[in-house]
Protein backbone atom coordinates (compact mmCIF):
# COMPACT_ATOMS: atom_id res chain seq x y z
CA UNK A 1 0.00 0.00 0.00
CA UNK A 2 0.87 3.72 -0.68
CA UNK A 3 0.93 6.69 1.98
CA UNK A 4 -0.38 9.47 -0.31
CA UNK A 5 0.31 12.59 1.21
CA UNK A 6 1.33 16.41 0.52
CA UNK A 7 3.92 18.70 1.35
CA UNK A 8 3.74 22.33 1.14
CA UNK A 9 7.20 24.72 1.24
CA UNK A 10 6.92 28.72 0.80
CA UNK A 11 10.28 31.31 0.20
CA UNK A 12 9.37 34.71 -0.17
CA UNK A 13 12.41 35.32 -1.65
CA UNK A 14 12.36 32.93 -4.63
CA UNK A 15 12.02 34.62 -8.02
CA UNK A 16 10.66 33.13 -11.29
CA UNK A 17 12.75 29.74 -12.67
CA UNK A 18 14.78 29.93 -9.20
CA UNK A 19 14.97 26.62 -7.10
CA UNK A 20 15.67 26.52 -3.33
CA UNK A 21 16.23 23.43 -0.89
CA UNK A 22 14.42 23.27 2.15
CA UNK A 23 16.51 20.74 4.42
CA UNK A 24 14.33 20.01 6.97
CA UNK A 25 13.44 17.06 5.45
CA UNK A 26 9.52 15.85 6.05
CA UNK A 27 9.11 13.76 8.81
CA UNK A 28 7.51 10.09 8.69
CA UNK A 29 4.15 9.23 10.81
CA UNK A 30 2.86 5.74 11.23
CA UNK A 31 -0.19 4.29 13.27
CA UNK A 32 -0.55 1.16 14.39
CA UNK A 33 -4.15 0.75 14.90
CA UNK A 34 -4.84 -2.18 17.59
CA UNK A 35 -7.75 -4.43 16.57
CA UNK A 36 -10.99 -4.32 18.50
CA UNK A 37 -10.01 -7.82 20.21
CA UNK A 38 -6.66 -5.64 21.85
CA UNK A 39 -7.34 -5.84 25.42
CA UNK A 40 -5.71 -2.70 25.51
CA UNK A 41 -8.28 -1.12 23.05
CA UNK A 42 -5.96 2.04 21.70
CA UNK A 43 -4.34 3.27 18.93
CA UNK A 44 -0.18 3.14 19.30
CA UNK A 45 1.40 5.97 17.22
CA UNK A 46 5.12 6.19 16.62
CA UNK A 47 6.85 9.79 15.61
CA UNK A 48 9.83 9.66 13.98
CA UNK A 49 10.25 6.38 12.73
CA UNK A 50 14.05 5.37 13.81
CA UNK A 51 13.95 7.57 16.47
CA UNK A 52 12.58 5.62 19.25
CA UNK A 53 10.12 7.59 20.37
CA UNK A 54 6.31 6.54 20.71
CA UNK A 55 3.57 8.07 21.53
CA UNK A 56 0.19 5.85 22.83
CA UNK A 57 -3.54 7.12 22.00
CA UNK A 58 -6.89 6.22 22.76
CA UNK A 59 -8.17 8.11 19.74
CA UNK A 60 -6.67 9.91 16.75
CA UNK A 61 -8.53 12.13 14.23
CA UNK A 62 -8.56 11.34 10.61
CA UNK A 63 -9.77 14.15 8.17
CA UNK A 64 -12.60 12.51 5.38
CA UNK A 65 -12.98 15.42 2.87
CA UNK A 66 -8.99 15.77 2.71
CA UNK A 67 -8.26 12.60 0.78
CA UNK A 68 -10.52 9.79 -1.06
CA UNK A 69 -8.31 6.54 0.06
CA UNK A 70 -8.64 4.78 -3.56
CA UNK A 71 -5.85 2.11 -4.75
CA UNK A 72 -4.27 3.20 -7.41
CA UNK A 73 -6.48 0.77 -9.77
CA UNK A 74 -9.38 2.59 -8.97
CA UNK A 75 -7.91 6.08 -9.35
CA UNK A 76 -7.10 4.81 -12.83
CA UNK A 77 -10.60 3.06 -13.74
CA UNK A 78 -12.23 6.33 -12.37
CA UNK A 79 -9.59 8.72 -14.67
CA UNK A 80 -10.86 6.93 -17.77
CA UNK A 81 -14.25 7.33 -16.69
CA UNK A 82 -14.08 11.12 -16.66
CA UNK A 83 -12.02 11.94 -19.97
CA UNK A 84 -15.40 9.74 -21.14
CA UNK A 85 -17.41 12.28 -19.63
CA UNK A 86 -14.90 14.71 -21.06
CA UNK A 87 -15.40 14.45 -24.55
CA UNK A 88 -18.85 14.17 -24.18
CA UNK A 89 -18.87 17.32 -22.16
CA UNK A 90 -16.84 19.19 -24.81
CA UNK A 91 -18.84 18.02 -27.60
CA UNK A 92 -22.20 19.07 -26.06
CA UNK A 93 -20.57 22.71 -24.99
CA UNK A 94 -19.08 23.08 -28.71
CA UNK A 95 -22.28 22.01 -29.93
CA UNK A 96 -23.90 24.69 -28.76
CA UNK A 97 -21.19 27.17 -29.57
CA UNK A 98 -19.40 27.49 -26.43
CA UNK A 99 -15.92 26.94 -27.77
CA UNK A 100 -14.51 29.28 -24.60
CA UNK A 101 -16.79 26.55 -22.15
CA UNK A 102 -14.98 23.76 -23.45
CA UNK A 103 -11.81 25.18 -24.11
CA UNK A 104 -11.67 26.24 -19.92
CA UNK A 105 -13.33 22.99 -19.03
CA UNK A 106 -10.26 20.92 -20.60
CA UNK A 107 -7.87 23.00 -18.86
CA UNK A 108 -8.91 22.32 -15.51
CA UNK A 109 -10.06 18.56 -16.23
CA UNK A 110 -6.56 17.68 -17.92
CA UNK A 111 -5.15 19.56 -14.89
CA UNK A 112 -6.95 17.56 -12.30
CA UNK A 113 -6.31 14.18 -13.95
CA UNK A 114 -2.78 14.64 -14.01
CA UNK A 115 -2.23 15.17 -10.19
CA UNK A 116 -5.13 11.95 -9.57
CA UNK A 117 -2.74 10.03 -11.46
CA UNK A 118 0.24 11.52 -10.35
CA UNK A 119 -0.50 11.97 -6.43
CA UNK A 120 -4.11 10.21 -5.79
CA UNK A 121 -5.64 13.92 -5.03
CA UNK A 122 -6.20 16.94 -6.40
CA UNK A 123 -8.26 20.21 -5.79
CA UNK A 124 -11.69 19.67 -5.73
CA UNK A 125 -11.26 15.56 -5.84
CA UNK A 126 -15.18 15.34 -3.98
CA UNK A 127 -16.20 16.75 -7.35
CA UNK A 128 -15.39 13.39 -8.97
CA UNK A 129 -16.57 10.81 -5.86
CA UNK A 130 -19.19 9.74 -8.73
CA UNK A 131 -16.30 8.24 -11.04
CA UNK A 132 -14.15 7.26 -7.45
CA UNK A 133 -16.85 5.37 -5.67
CA UNK A 134 -18.38 3.81 -8.92
CA UNK A 135 -22.17 5.32 -8.05
CA UNK A 136 -24.86 4.54 -10.13
CA UNK A 137 -26.28 7.93 -11.70
CA UNK A 138 -29.39 9.53 -9.43
CA UNK A 139 -28.32 7.05 -6.53
CA UNK A 140 -28.22 8.96 -3.02
CA UNK A 141 -24.55 9.91 -1.94
CA UNK A 142 -22.88 8.63 1.26
CA UNK A 143 -22.57 10.72 3.74
CA UNK A 144 -22.09 10.29 7.97
CA UNK A 145 -25.65 9.46 8.84
CA UNK A 146 -24.64 5.66 7.13
CA UNK A 147 -21.96 5.42 10.03
CA UNK A 148 -24.92 5.27 12.63
CA UNK A 149 -27.44 2.41 13.51
CA UNK A 150 -31.08 2.05 12.79
CA UNK A 151 -31.43 3.47 16.37
CA UNK A 152 -29.88 6.83 15.55
CA UNK A 153 -31.50 9.50 17.51
CA UNK A 154 -31.24 13.15 15.93
CA UNK A 155 -31.49 16.71 17.52
CA UNK A 156 -32.91 19.60 15.61
CA UNK A 157 -32.17 22.57 17.30
CA UNK A 158 -34.19 25.79 16.16
CA UNK A 159 -35.99 23.29 13.88
CA UNK A 160 -38.32 26.01 12.30
CA UNK A 161 -35.08 27.53 10.64
CA UNK A 162 -33.41 24.14 10.56
CA UNK A 163 -35.53 21.68 8.72
CA UNK A 164 -36.19 24.16 5.81
CA UNK A 165 -32.48 24.33 5.20
CA UNK A 166 -32.45 21.24 4.81
CA UNK A 167 -34.76 21.26 1.81
CA UNK A 168 -32.93 24.24 0.89
CA UNK A 169 -29.27 22.72 0.67
CA UNK A 170 -29.74 20.48 -2.31
CA UNK A 171 -31.86 22.81 -4.56
CA UNK A 172 -28.67 25.54 -3.28
CA UNK A 173 -25.90 23.23 -4.14
CA UNK A 174 -27.35 22.18 -7.13
CA UNK A 175 -28.51 25.72 -8.61
CA UNK A 176 -24.81 26.49 -8.06
CA UNK A 177 -23.19 23.64 -9.87
CA UNK A 178 -25.76 23.75 -12.87
CA UNK A 179 -24.19 27.03 -13.65
CA UNK A 180 -20.44 25.56 -13.17
CA UNK A 181 -21.18 22.87 -15.51
CA UNK A 182 -23.28 24.90 -17.79
CA UNK A 183 -19.86 27.67 -18.04
CA UNK A 184 -17.65 25.15 -18.46
CA UNK A 185 -15.69 24.90 -15.02
CA UNK A 186 -17.12 21.52 -13.95
CA UNK A 187 -18.51 18.15 -15.53
CA UNK A 188 -21.84 17.38 -15.07
CA UNK A 189 -21.08 14.62 -13.08
CA UNK A 190 -20.08 16.97 -9.99
CA UNK A 191 -23.90 17.33 -9.55
CA UNK A 192 -23.67 14.25 -8.30
CA UNK A 193 -21.58 15.31 -5.41
CA UNK A 194 -24.46 16.67 -3.11
CA UNK A 195 -26.59 17.19 0.05
CA UNK A 196 -29.32 14.41 0.66
CA UNK A 197 -32.79 15.64 -0.64
CA UNK A 198 -35.50 16.23 2.24
CA UNK A 199 -36.84 12.55 1.02
CA UNK A 200 -33.36 11.02 1.52
CA UNK A 201 -32.69 12.49 4.53
CA UNK A 202 -35.57 11.63 6.55
CA UNK A 203 -35.60 8.18 5.17
CA UNK A 204 -32.12 7.74 6.61
CA UNK A 205 -33.42 9.31 10.33
CA UNK A 206 -35.60 7.12 12.24
CA UNK A 207 -36.11 9.33 15.68
CA UNK A 208 -35.99 13.44 15.54
CA UNK A 209 -36.56 15.38 18.63
CA UNK A 210 -37.39 18.99 17.32
CA UNK A 211 -36.01 22.01 19.34
CA UNK A 212 -37.65 25.66 19.02
CA UNK A 213 -39.07 28.44 20.87
CA UNK A 214 -41.21 29.06 17.86
CA UNK A 215 -42.04 25.48 15.93
CA UNK A 216 -43.75 25.25 12.99
CA UNK A 217 -46.39 23.80 12.73
CA UNK A 218 -45.04 20.95 10.34
CA UNK A 219 -42.94 19.72 13.59
CA UNK A 220 -46.10 19.87 16.02
CA UNK A 221 -48.22 17.88 13.15
CA UNK A 222 -45.15 15.34 12.74
CA UNK A 223 -45.09 14.95 16.65
CA UNK A 224 -48.64 14.24 16.94
CA UNK A 225 -48.50 11.60 14.25
CA UNK A 226 -45.72 9.92 15.60
CA UNK A 227 -46.90 9.94 19.07
CA UNK A 228 -50.89 8.45 17.39
CA UNK A 229 -48.40 5.89 15.86
CA UNK A 230 -46.62 4.92 19.06
CA UNK A 231 -49.71 4.43 21.11
CA UNK A 232 -48.98 7.61 23.36
CA UNK A 233 -51.02 10.74 23.69
CA UNK A 234 -50.67 13.55 21.89
CA UNK A 235 -48.64 16.29 23.65
CA UNK A 236 -45.69 18.53 22.72
CA UNK A 237 -44.00 18.81 26.17
CA UNK A 238 -42.45 22.29 26.67
CA UNK A 239 -39.65 23.52 28.46
CA UNK A 240 -40.66 26.83 29.48
CA UNK A 241 -39.17 27.05 32.93
CA UNK A 242 -35.85 28.33 32.42
CA UNK A 243 -32.92 27.16 34.85
CA UNK A 244 -32.08 31.17 35.39
CA UNK A 245 -36.42 31.25 36.99
CA UNK A 246 -36.76 34.51 34.51
CA UNK A 247 -39.81 35.27 33.34
CA UNK A 248 -40.70 35.83 29.57
CA UNK A 249 -40.10 39.58 29.22
CA UNK A 250 -43.28 42.28 29.37
CA UNK A 251 -44.19 43.53 26.07
CA UNK A 252 -45.55 46.58 25.74
CA UNK A 253 -47.32 48.37 22.35
CA UNK A 254 -46.46 52.21 21.75
CA UNK A 255 -47.60 54.04 18.72
CA UNK A 256 -45.74 55.64 15.93
CA UNK A 257 -47.65 58.77 16.02
CA UNK A 258 -46.57 59.84 19.57
CA UNK A 259 -42.58 60.18 18.44
CA UNK A 260 -40.84 56.87 17.82
CA UNK A 261 -37.51 58.99 17.54
CA UNK A 262 -37.80 60.93 21.15
CA UNK A 263 -38.90 57.55 22.40
CA UNK A 264 -36.28 55.41 21.41
CA UNK A 265 -33.92 58.33 23.01
CA UNK A 266 -35.69 58.19 26.13
CA UNK A 267 -35.92 54.34 26.94
CA UNK A 268 -31.77 54.30 25.83
CA UNK A 269 -31.34 57.13 28.43
CA UNK A 270 -33.15 54.48 31.30
CA UNK A 271 -31.06 51.70 30.16
CA UNK A 272 -27.59 54.15 30.79
CA UNK A 273 -28.74 54.60 34.14
CA UNK A 274 -29.04 51.17 35.01
CA UNK A 275 -26.35 50.35 33.30
CA UNK A 276 -28.85 47.90 30.73
CA UNK A 277 -27.94 46.98 27.02
CA UNK A 278 -30.58 47.38 24.66
CA UNK A 279 -31.49 45.91 21.19
CA UNK A 280 -33.06 47.64 18.65
CA UNK A 281 -34.26 46.06 15.21
CA UNK A 282 -35.25 47.94 12.00
CA UNK A 283 -36.78 46.34 9.10
CA UNK A 284 -33.90 47.22 6.72
CA UNK A 285 -29.96 47.63 6.45
CA UNK A 286 -30.60 51.77 5.55
CA UNK A 287 -32.53 52.04 8.63
CA UNK A 288 -29.94 50.26 10.44
CA UNK A 289 -27.60 52.80 9.77
CA UNK A 290 -29.83 55.87 9.94
CA UNK A 291 -30.67 54.83 13.47
CA UNK A 292 -27.08 54.37 14.68
CA UNK A 293 -26.13 57.86 13.38
CA UNK A 294 -29.20 59.63 14.30
CA UNK A 295 -28.33 58.00 18.23
CA UNK A 296 -24.86 59.09 17.64
CA UNK A 297 -25.21 62.47 17.04
CA UNK A 298 -28.75 63.61 18.43
CA UNK A 299 -28.63 62.07 21.31
CA UNK A 300 -24.96 61.09 22.40
CA UNK A 301 -25.80 56.82 22.71
CA UNK A 302 -22.63 54.09 22.73
CA UNK A 303 -24.45 52.03 19.79
CA UNK A 304 -22.81 50.35 16.58
CA UNK A 305 -24.56 48.69 13.47
CA UNK A 306 -25.09 45.54 12.83
CA UNK A 307 -26.09 43.76 9.65
CA UNK A 308 -25.27 41.46 6.29
CA UNK A 309 -22.96 43.96 5.46
CA UNK A 310 -20.05 43.36 8.00
CA UNK A 311 -18.20 40.24 7.75
CA UNK A 312 -18.31 37.74 10.26
CA UNK A 313 -15.61 38.99 12.37
CA UNK A 314 -16.87 42.39 12.47
CA UNK A 315 -20.29 41.23 13.53
CA UNK A 316 -18.70 39.31 16.79
CA UNK A 317 -16.65 42.44 17.16
CA UNK A 318 -19.66 44.58 17.89
CA UNK A 319 -21.49 41.80 20.13
CA UNK A 320 -18.45 41.46 21.91
CA UNK A 321 -18.12 45.25 22.49
CA UNK A 322 -21.86 45.14 23.89
CA UNK A 323 -21.11 42.79 26.50
CA UNK A 324 -18.38 44.41 27.73
CA UNK A 325 -19.76 47.57 27.76
CA UNK A 326 -18.27 49.91 25.13
CA UNK A 327 -21.37 50.43 23.85
CA UNK A 328 -24.85 50.03 25.37
CA UNK A 329 -26.90 48.96 22.33
CA UNK A 330 -26.55 47.44 18.99
CA UNK A 331 -29.09 48.17 16.33
CA UNK A 332 -29.90 45.43 13.70
CA UNK A 333 -32.35 43.91 11.14
CA UNK A 334 -32.09 40.18 10.97
CA UNK A 335 -29.06 39.01 13.00
CA UNK A 336 -30.41 39.29 16.33
CA UNK A 337 -33.07 36.69 16.34
CA UNK A 338 -32.10 33.07 16.73
CA UNK A 339 -29.24 31.76 18.65
CA UNK A 340 -28.04 34.78 20.57
CA UNK A 341 -27.41 34.56 23.55
CA UNK A 342 -26.84 38.21 25.49
CA UNK A 343 -28.13 38.29 29.04
CA UNK A 344 -26.79 41.97 29.68
CA UNK A 345 -29.99 42.98 27.01
CA UNK A 346 -32.53 43.89 29.22
CA UNK A 347 -34.84 45.72 26.65
CA UNK A 348 -35.73 45.21 22.69
CA UNK A 349 -37.18 47.77 20.66
CA UNK A 350 -38.98 46.53 17.61
CA UNK A 351 -39.29 49.53 15.14
CA UNK A 352 -42.16 49.29 12.50
CA UNK A 353 -43.68 46.01 14.41
CA UNK A 354 -47.16 46.34 12.13
CA UNK A 355 -45.04 46.12 9.14
CA UNK A 356 -46.37 42.81 6.87
CA UNK A 357 -43.38 40.60 6.18
CA UNK A 358 -41.26 37.70 7.01
CA UNK A 359 -39.69 40.21 9.68
CA UNK A 360 -42.56 40.42 11.54
CA UNK A 361 -44.18 37.63 11.38
CA UNK A 362 -45.12 35.76 14.72
CA UNK A 363 -42.18 33.53 14.77
CA UNK A 364 -39.81 36.85 14.33
CA UNK A 365 -41.65 38.51 16.74
CA UNK A 366 -41.24 36.17 19.34
CA UNK A 367 -37.82 35.27 18.71
CA UNK A 368 -36.44 39.09 18.75
CA UNK A 369 -38.25 39.32 22.09
CA UNK A 370 -36.70 36.27 23.19
CA UNK A 371 -33.16 38.03 23.33
CA UNK A 372 -34.56 39.67 26.62
CA UNK A 373 -35.62 36.78 28.23
CA UNK A 374 -32.27 35.79 30.25
CA UNK A 375 -32.43 39.62 32.09
CA UNK A 376 -34.85 39.73 35.26
CA UNK A 377 -36.08 42.68 33.88
CA UNK A 378 -36.23 42.00 30.78
CA UNK A 379 -38.95 43.97 28.76
CA UNK A 380 -40.05 44.70 24.81
CA UNK A 381 -41.84 47.08 23.14
CA UNK A 382 -43.24 47.37 20.07
CA UNK A 383 -43.83 50.24 17.57
CA UNK A 384 -46.85 50.50 15.36
CA UNK A 385 -49.73 51.70 14.56
CA UNK A 386 -52.02 49.06 14.72
CA UNK A 387 -51.86 45.57 16.18
CA UNK A 388 -51.42 42.98 13.42
CA UNK A 389 -52.31 39.36 14.03
CA UNK A 390 -48.81 38.55 14.17
CA UNK A 391 -48.02 40.90 16.68
CA UNK A 392 -51.28 39.77 18.70
CA UNK A 393 -50.39 36.00 18.87
CA UNK A 394 -46.88 37.19 19.87
CA UNK A 395 -48.13 39.03 22.63
CA UNK A 396 -50.66 35.86 23.93
CA UNK A 397 -47.94 33.81 23.99
CA UNK A 398 -45.53 35.33 25.79
CA UNK A 399 -48.38 36.11 28.39
CA UNK A 400 -49.28 32.40 28.37
CA UNK A 401 -45.77 31.40 29.12
CA UNK A 402 -44.73 34.60 31.96
CA UNK A 403 -48.00 33.25 33.29
CA UNK A 404 -46.48 29.69 33.76
CA UNK A 405 -43.36 31.09 35.11
CA UNK A 406 -44.54 33.09 37.46
CA UNK A 407 -47.15 30.47 39.08
CA UNK A 408 -44.16 28.02 39.32
CA UNK A 409 -41.82 30.69 40.57
CA UNK A 410 -44.26 31.54 43.33
CA UNK A 411 -45.09 27.94 44.17
CA UNK A 412 -41.36 27.35 44.52
CA UNK A 413 -40.60 30.65 46.50
CA UNK A 414 -37.99 31.35 43.34
CA UNK A 415 -36.44 34.21 42.37
CA UNK A 416 -35.63 35.18 39.35
CA UNK A 417 -31.73 35.96 38.61
CA UNK A 418 -29.81 37.30 35.56
CA UNK A 419 -26.60 35.11 34.15
CA UNK A 420 -23.47 36.67 33.42
CA UNK A 421 -21.25 36.35 30.30
CA UNK A 422 -18.39 34.18 30.68
CA UNK A 423 -15.35 36.49 31.07
CA UNK A 424 -13.29 34.01 29.17
CA UNK A 425 -11.05 36.20 26.25
CA UNK A 426 -12.80 36.69 23.27
CA UNK A 427 -11.23 35.75 19.59
CA UNK A 428 -10.56 39.03 18.88
CA UNK A 429 -8.33 39.04 22.30
CA UNK A 430 -6.32 35.97 21.39
CA UNK A 431 -5.77 36.15 17.61
CA UNK A 432 -5.94 40.30 17.32
CA UNK A 433 -3.33 40.56 15.71
CA UNK A 434 -3.37 37.69 12.90
CA UNK A 435 -7.21 39.01 12.38
CA UNK A 436 -5.92 42.64 11.79
CA UNK A 437 -3.15 41.77 9.21
CA UNK A 438 -5.66 39.22 7.32
CA UNK A 439 -8.24 42.34 7.22
CA UNK A 440 -5.05 44.46 5.61
CA UNK A 441 -4.30 41.77 2.94
CA UNK A 442 -7.71 41.18 2.00
CA UNK A 443 -8.30 45.92 2.14
CA UNK A 444 -5.35 45.68 -0.42
CA UNK A 445 -6.51 43.51 -2.62
CA UNK A 446 -9.88 44.57 -2.80
CA UNK A 447 -8.52 48.42 -2.97
CA UNK A 448 -6.82 47.03 -6.26
CA UNK A 449 -9.25 44.58 -7.82
CA UNK A 450 -11.98 47.07 -8.32
CA UNK A 451 -10.15 48.88 -10.52
CA UNK A 452 -10.08 46.30 -12.84
CA UNK A 453 -13.53 46.60 -14.64
CA UNK A 454 -11.54 47.64 -18.31
CA UNK A 455 -8.54 46.12 -20.10
CA UNK A 456 -6.56 48.94 -19.60
CA UNK A 457 -3.36 47.83 -17.68
CA UNK A 458 -3.02 48.43 -13.65
CA UNK A 459 -0.05 50.05 -11.94
CA UNK A 460 -0.49 48.40 -8.59
CA UNK A 461 1.72 50.55 -6.07
CA UNK A 462 4.92 48.73 -4.73
CA UNK A 463 3.75 49.56 -1.01
CA UNK A 464 0.81 47.47 -1.62
CA UNK A 465 2.20 45.05 -3.80
CA UNK A 466 3.54 42.51 -0.32
CA UNK A 467 0.13 42.88 0.78
CA UNK A 468 -1.26 41.67 -2.13
CA UNK A 469 0.67 38.99 -3.20
CA UNK A 470 0.71 37.73 0.13
CA UNK A 471 -3.12 37.51 -0.06
CA UNK A 472 -3.98 36.15 -3.17
CA UNK A 473 -2.88 32.40 -3.03
CA UNK A 474 -5.39 32.23 -0.77
CA UNK A 475 -7.91 34.36 -0.70
CA UNK A 476 -11.44 33.16 -1.61
CA UNK A 477 -12.92 34.71 -4.37
CA UNK A 478 -10.28 35.08 -6.26
CA UNK A 479 -10.12 34.03 -10.09
CA UNK A 480 -9.49 35.43 -13.71
CA UNK A 481 -13.31 35.41 -14.62
CA UNK A 482 -15.48 37.82 -13.01
CA UNK A 483 -18.24 35.62 -13.12
CA UNK A 484 -19.29 32.20 -14.45
CA UNK A 485 -20.07 33.93 -18.03
CA UNK A 486 -16.46 33.59 -19.09
CA UNK A 487 -15.53 37.50 -18.48
CA UNK A 488 -11.61 38.08 -18.26
CA UNK A 489 -10.05 39.62 -15.44
CA UNK A 490 -6.54 38.72 -16.73
CA UNK A 491 -5.79 42.44 -17.29
CA UNK A 492 -6.59 42.99 -13.42
CA UNK A 493 -3.13 41.34 -12.74
CA UNK A 494 -0.77 42.37 -15.67
CA UNK A 495 0.96 45.42 -13.75
CA UNK A 496 1.16 42.55 -10.58
CA UNK A 497 2.93 39.96 -13.12
CA UNK A 498 5.08 42.82 -14.06
CA UNK A 499 6.23 43.64 -10.56
CA UNK A 500 7.13 40.17 -9.57
CA UNK A 501 8.83 39.98 -13.10
CA UNK A 502 6.90 37.37 -14.55
CA UNK A 503 6.89 37.58 -18.37
CA UNK A 504 3.36 37.55 -18.61
CA UNK A 505 0.12 37.19 -16.16
CA UNK A 506 -0.72 33.61 -15.49
CA UNK A 507 -3.12 31.66 -17.54
CA UNK A 508 -4.09 28.51 -15.47
CA UNK A 509 -6.87 29.52 -14.07
CA UNK A 510 -5.19 26.72 -11.15
CA UNK A 511 -2.93 29.63 -10.31
CA UNK A 512 -4.88 31.01 -7.80
CA UNK A 513 -6.82 28.83 -5.26
CA UNK A 514 -10.47 28.11 -7.00
CA UNK A 515 -11.65 25.63 -4.50
CA UNK A 516 -14.77 27.58 -4.18
CA UNK A 517 -15.96 26.76 -7.63
CA UNK A 518 -16.14 23.10 -6.98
Amino acid sequence: RELLFEEAATAEDVGPGDFFLDDSGAGELVLHVHPPSDPERSVLTFLNVGSGLEMRSESIYLYPARHHVCSRERVEKAAKSIERELLQQKAALRGRGDEAAADRLEEIVRGDLQLLRETGHCRGIENYSFHLSGRAAGSQPYTLLDWFDEDLLVVLDESHITIPQISAMYFGDRARKEKLVKHGFRLPSAMENRPLTSEEFWGSVSQTVFLSATPHAREKVWSSNAAREAGRPVEVPEMVIRPTFCLDPVISVHSKKDGVLEDVLRQLASQEERNEKTIILTVSKRDAEEMTTYLQEEGGVRCSYIHSDLNATERAQVLQNLQVGEISAVVGVNLLREGLDLPEVSLVLVLDADVMGFLRSETSLIQAVGRAARHREGRAVFYADQVTEAMATCIEETERRRSIQLEYNRANSLTPRTTRSSSMSSIFEIMGEDIQAEQRRISAFNSNSSRASSDEEIQIPHVELKEIAGVLPSAPGVYFFKSADGADRKSALRGLASDLGLESPPTRIEAFDCSHLQ
